[in-house]
């Protein structure tokens, strides 16, 4: 099946199946049985290599040199050379070091990549299992992930100034700030949440810039441009903003009229990035945008729809619809106006139903539309008196 993309007069043609970063992520009727480009006649509409697969069950073997022996390292404090995973052997240059008195400050909180800083002690088992996970997902980012080890034998003064209750801790800095810490022995899941949050907030600059981008170019109607920026979020591993860039393709599909390929993506973010539907308003927005024109019945008859209300004003169903049609069309004032209306009427009205719209709306428009501002003043007098 294709579909048909508009941007201005010139016609994109895009062909399903759509988005895969996961072999889970949408229906078989959707996916690719291998990652490749979604093209149109001039782009790429979406799609990126697996980046996000967690590390291996069986982390590489240390090279004979590190079993265990963290002394091993140079004047820099950099451990010299691994066998990488094609069995050539390369310089661990900025992605695993130990942190010495004369090179601390300089690969933590003056780094120009996000570090991992694991505190250990030689006598703990866990710690050497720790650094074995830790450097298995270093080599995945190939530089852009330090980490970097501190023996607290030898420091002892800094695990009191640190707080250290237990060995191993991690303490991850971004951007010269400790932006998170974690104590022990953690599971593979946890240790990638971790990494994940790190590297979204090195790149938060960089991401807020580029959707910023993607926001003012699908506004200016520039949907080529859109797409294209939007794809930098997905399929840049480092930044880890890949929720990002699917809402943003899903408001462009949307743009586009093309709700099922809204909804795949939407699905996609709510199987693989859920927590962050809630966390970050620009996804919940993306969501509550398709979810809406999800629920707007497929009529175009717009006056029938008001004559109906009209005519029967105490139907709250009819009212109901009318809002989401409204929504669905652009007519986002008129859509609050009769949610709050349909709420004004019967707010117990189908377990609230009348409730979970209006405030759907203002997650689709928000928080700075003028329209959310004045729907959530109505809203309150209404709910709260």
């Amino acid at each position: 099946m294709r579909a048909v993309l508009r941007a201005g007069s010139q016609a994109l043609r895009i062909s399903r199946p759509f988005i895969v970063s996961r072999a889970t992520i949408i229906p078989a009727s959707y996916r690719l049985l291998t990652p490749r480009p979604f093209h149109t006649s001039s782009a790429s509409f979406f799609v990126g290599p697996p980046h996000n697969a967690p590390p291996p069950n069986n982390p590489p073997p240390r090279p004979p040199h590190d079993q265990g022996n963290y002394d091993d390292v140079d004047d820099e404090g950099e451990v010299p050379e691994v066998v990488g995973a094609e069995g050539k052997r390369t310089r661990m240059k900025d992605m695993v070091v130990e942190l010495t008195a004369k090179n601390f400050e300089r690969m933590t909180v003056q780094s120009q990549v996000p570090v991992v800083m694991m505190c250990y002690t030689r006598h703990k088992a866990e710690c050497q299992t720790m650094r074995n996970k830790l450097e298995a997902i270093v080599r995945q980012y190939s530089g852009s992930l330090r980490l970097a080890c501190l023996n607290l034998e030898t420091a002892p003064e800094l695990a009191q100034q640190l707080g250290i209750m237990d060995v191993p801790a991690m303490f991850c800095f971004a951007n010269g700030r400790l932006v998170d810490r974690f104590t022990g022995l953690v599971s593979d899941k946890t240790i990638n949440e971790r990494i994940n949050i790190l590297m979204r907030t090195a790149s938060i600059a960089i991401i807020s810039e580029l959707t910023a981008a993607g926001e003012a170019a699908l506004e200016a109607g520039d949907v080529k441009k859109a797409v294209e920026t939007y794809n930098k979020l997905v399929t840049d591993p480092n930044m880890k903003a890949e929720s990002y860039g699917l809402a943003g393709l899903a408001m462009c599909a949307l743009n586009q009229k093309d709700l099922p390929l809204a909804q795949a993506l939407v699905k996609n973010i709510k199987d693989n990035h859920a927590a962050d539907i809630t966390h970050i308003p620009l996804i919940k927005q993306a969501v509550s945008n398709v979810e809406l024109a999800a629920a707007s019945l497929p009529s175009t008859d717009m006056k029938g729809m008001e004559d109906a209300v009209q005519a029967s004003p105490d139907d709250q169903q009819l009212r109901y619809d009318l809002a989401t049609a409204y929504f669905a069309s652009g007519h986002h004032e008129k859509a609050v106006h009769q949610a709050l209306e349909c709420l004004r009427r019967d707010r117990t009205w189908n377990e609230e139903a009348a409730r979970k719209l209006v405030l759907k709306i203002f997650e689709a428009l928000g928080p700075a539309s003028e329209i959310t501002k004045l729907g959530r003043r109505r809203f309150s007098s209404l709910w709260f008196m």
